[in-house]
């Protein structure tokens, strides 16, 4: 898939007294994750996302799942810098079938050494594991990592996984880029959707989906109890690359 880079400008005032007030402008730039983002946007996972299992297992789990984005043919991963410096990230699919397929023929392993010792070494999230979860990754492994892709069918839908932004970098249109930059890059590659979950209380996320177009759909509940709503958007397909 083509490289693809954004600019843009963002403006904040800064009050230096009353009476006087100057204005700051600085670029924020987008370009494509690498594996030397792999340990910031973790760091920003945990801070900023704190909530979920994947983050109960720990910061080795999470840069071995992020590392998946950056290998699979079917996904999207992009930060934001400003100065140079990462301030934000947003991973994705183009195709989440074939990104799971990808993870399960080539990270299974990875992820599941590295998701076994975080297990063992804590009882209460293995209990919590076997309950919830460990039947649905099984039978999702085997499934994706046999399934042969069927190159007749078209890309309609992308997912939004994750995206997070250093809290000083987010009322300047850190996250915004992120978000649009997604949106154009599922686009040109043939979908025709673009899919996205955010927690049912976080009013804030909603709301920038909500600005660039994006429609609530319905909510769900997932298996330890975090309510959510699913939100959509049409998107004009400009082109089809498969992997």
């Amino acid at each position: 898939m083509a490289r693809i880079y954004y600019t843009l400008s963002w403006m904040v005032d800064v009050t230096m007294s009353e009476s006087a007030v100057r204005t700051i402008s600085s670029p924020v730039a987008l370009r494509p994750m690498e594996f030397s983002d792999v340990d910031r946007a973790v760091a920003l996972h945990l801070s900023h996302l704190p909530a979920g299992f994947f983050v109960q297992l720990g910061p080795r789990f999470l840069s071995a799942y992020y590392r998946s984005y950056l290998t699979s043919p079917a996904a999207i991963s992009v930060v934001a810098t400003v100065d140079e410096v990462t301030v934000g990230f947003l991973v994705g699919t183009i195709d989440r079938q074939a990104h799971y397929r990808h993870v399960a023929r080539h990270g299974r392993r990875r992820l599941a050494a590295v998701g076994a010792t975080a297990l063992v070494t804590n009882p209460a999230l293995l209990v919590q594991f076997l309950r919830t979860r460990s039947a649905r990754y099984a039978r999702g492994l085997l499934r994706f990592a046999s399934q042969e892709r069927d190159t007749a069918q078209a890309w309609d839908a992308a997912v939004l996984s994750h995206v997070a932004i250093d809290p000083r970098y987010r009322r300047r249109s850190a996250a915004t880029a992120l978000v649009g930059s997604f949106e154009a890059i599922a686009a040109s590659c043939g979908a025709r959707a673009a899919h996205v979950l955010t927690r049912r209380d976080n009013d804030a996320a909603r709301s920038l989906y909500e600005s660039r177009g994006w429609k609530v759909s319905g909510e769900q509940v997932d298996v330890d109890g975090h309510a959510w709503c699913a939100m959509e958007k049409a998107l004009a397909p400009t082109g089809v690359q498969r992997p």
